[in-house]
């Protein structure tokens, strides 16, 4: 019986593992994937109040993963001013309004975070995270300025 002419070539592969397995190069990625991720935690994490380059970095990532959160946040909103009927309708439209102009602007901003593109790194949106609207709804509707509206039937002379 006459041995093939790759058998040395067969043990040495069988005996050395040259590729590594799926196991360790999934490991690898975990592991590089949440070093990224705690870099850009580094990153942005600085002084509170300032704005900068990594905070609008932050801001910019914030708004891009986490914009489908405003959705629930405006239906809740709207429940409570208006009703449930309203909630469930015109919440839901302005919920998803702002789902779709939250993420465009943290596009936005993770594009352009090296630049000071509005002035002073300043935020675009009014709360500049997502989670803001559920931290501050009322605050923020008590500094804005109260709006007295017109009635439709009714002329102001």
């Amino acid at each position: 019986m006459r041995p093939s002419p790759n058998a040395p070539i067969r043990a040495l592969a069988t005996s050395v593992r040259c590729v590594p397995s799926r196991r360790r190069s999934f490991q690898l990625g975990l592991h590089l994937g949440l070093g990224f991720v705690l870099a850009l935690a580094l990153l942005a994490a600085g002084p509170a109040a300032a704005d900068s380059s990594p905070r609008k970095l932050g801001r910019g990532l914030a708004n891009m993963t986490l914009g489908v959160i405003v959705v629930p946040a405006k239906v809740i909103e709207t429940t409570r001013e208006r009703g449930p009927f309203l909630g469930a309708t015109w919440g839901l439209a302005k919920g998803l309004g702002w789902m779709v102009a939250t993420e465009a602007v943290g596009v936005f901003e993770f594009l352009t975070c090296p630049f000071e593109t509005p002035p002073d790194f300043k935020p675009i949106l009014d709360p500049e995270f997502p989670w803001g609207h559920y931290q501050d709804a009322e605050t923020r509707k008590s500094s804005k300025k109260e709006v007295k509206r017109r009635s439709v039937f009714t002329r102001d002379r």
